[in-house]
Formats: structure tokens, sequence, C-alpha cells
């Protein structure tokens, strides 16, 4: 079988690859606030207002996610609500 390798999954894995070159090396005390400093500015950075304001929605939700998981409190936990009930409304 022929793997199809798309442009989009090229584009993704060179960025990946320039992060991997400047992320801060070490324990996710480091790293950890500038990756998602990195992941929101890059949201707050999309053109489209109506996708920018879901997108930086999604990532602090996610966020608030992995917090939770990791026993930290939520810094944004009504907007963790309204992201859950609008992903939870769509059909698939």
């Amino acid at each position: 079988m022929v793997e199809v390798v798309h442009e989009h999954d090229l584009l993704v894995e060179s960025i990946r690859d320039e992060i991997a070159q400047i992320v801060p090396k070490g324990d996710s005390k480091v790293w950890g606030p500038f990756m998602w400093a990195l992941l929101e500015g890059t949201v707050e950075a999309i053109p489209c207002p109506h996708c920018r304001v879901e997108a930086v929605a999604f990532i602090r939700a996610f966020h608030d996610y992995i917090n939770a998981q990791l026993g930290k409190p939520m810094k944004y936990p009504e907007n963790y609500k309204n992201v859950i009930l609008k992903m939870s409304s769509v059909k698939v």
C-alpha cells in the first residue's frame, strides 16, 4: 500500500521540527509555560475573527483540561463548560 503524504502533513512536520529547536529543554515547569504561550499566541494570530475566537476558546479549554488532569486549578472554567457543550452538540 502506498502512503499518501499531504502538503498539510509536511507543513506540520516542518513546524514541529522548528519548534523542537527553540523549545527550552528540561522540566515541564520550564517548557510547559513556553509551549502554552506559543499555542495561545498562535491561535490569537489567526486572521479570521470567528476562527480566532473559537480557537482561543478551544486552546484555553484544552489547557484547563490538562490542568485538571494534573490537579491544578482551571483558569477559565466557564469557557471550558461552554466549549464542552458546544463540542458535544456537534453531530458526527
